[in-house]
């Protein structure tokens, strides 16, 4: 399996990349521009409808919207220090999360699979001690004491839990596709109909390279043998986790799966690729300590 020689470093470089990739796409997100919808469009999800519809209008407002996003980014920057009471800090994190979730999808919106594992994987890292490795609480501790098999295993137990989550969303993805359709459906256009349609819509990148299809066959042909390889692919995922000699290869096919999405579908799944990069580092943790020396001190 990956991470066989997981230290406290690894896993608070996960912590590190996943609450990185939660206050990058809030910097990103105009959140105050959802004063500019009606109130009465906004429809809540799961944990939002236990919060009174009065509520939901008083925060509805560009001031206090802009309130919310700045409070979360500094809950989340001190997760990604690694500052202040592990747990807490960290809970609020992960409620914020899942508020921030429903909020933005709240007018109607698109529930993107890439956004909701970054915070699936948050909710795992609150049961994990992620704050003994790069994290501003272990330079504050001035006696330092060797990290225990406990500790060690912890560490090993939240990276892999981690990480088989990232790759389990993909076999989730490649086995209802086959259940919903079958077999038959790759003996069809449809995937260089779905590239077509997709490079047709206004994005923020805006390539359209699959414009080109109806006129290169060889494209054409490209993309219909892909289809069931991307889908063998995607249920193969989680033996990256398991089969330590696979997790390379494994994962750059991935990487060059959502590379072909994105040149000829417009979509980028960058917190996809970002999240496949603790794969990465799994795979390379074997023998001994390839990107950090490895971190015996363990304060708390």
């Amino acid at each position: 399996m990956i991470y066989q020689n997981a230290t406290p470093r690894d896993l608070g470089l996960a912590r590190i990349v996943i609450f990185g990739l939660l206050l990058a796409r809030l910097l990103m997100d105009p959140v105050e521009q959802l004063a500019d919808f009606p109130v009465g469009a906004f429809a809540p999800h799961g944990l939002l409808n236990l919060i009174p519809s009065d509520a939901m209008q008083w925060l509805l407002t560009s001031n206090r919207l802009l309130a919310f996003k700045w409070s979360y980014a500094v809950v989340l920057s001190l997760c990604i220090l690694g500052l202040g009471p592990r747990f807490h800090i960290m809970l609020v994190a992960v409620l914020g999360a899942i508020f921030y979730d429903g909020l933005t999808r709240g007018f109607g919106g698109h529930v993107n699979h890439q956004e909701l594992i970054v915070t699936q994987c948050a909710i795992l890292m609150l049961f994990f001690p992620c704050y003994n490795g790069l994290a501003v609480n272990r330079l504050a501790h001035f006696s330092e004491a060797a990290a225990t098999p406990v500790m060690l295993a912890a560490c090993r137990l939240g990276l892999r839990a981690v990480c088989f989550w990232i790759a389990l969303t993909y076999f989730y993805i490649g086995v209802a596709r086959l259940q919903a359709s079958g077999i038959k459906l790759y003996f069809t256009n449809t995937m260089v109909l779905n590239a077509f349609q997709h490079s047709l819509r206004a994005g923020y990148w805006n390539l359209g390279l699959g414009r080109n299809l109806p006129n290169e066959p060889w494209l054409q042909v490209f993309l219909s043998i892909s289809f069931p390889l991307a889908t063998a692919l995607e249920i193969a995922a989680p033996l990256a986790v398991f089969v330590r000699k696979l997790t390379i290869p494994l994962v750059f096919c991935l990487l060059f799966f959502h590379v072909m999405i994105f040149l000829f579908m417009n979509l980028l799944f960058w917190q996809n690729m970002v999240l496949l990069s603790l794969l990465v580092l799994g795979a390379a943790r074997r023998g001994s300590a390839y990107f950090f020396p490895v971190d015996s001190s363990v304060p708390d």
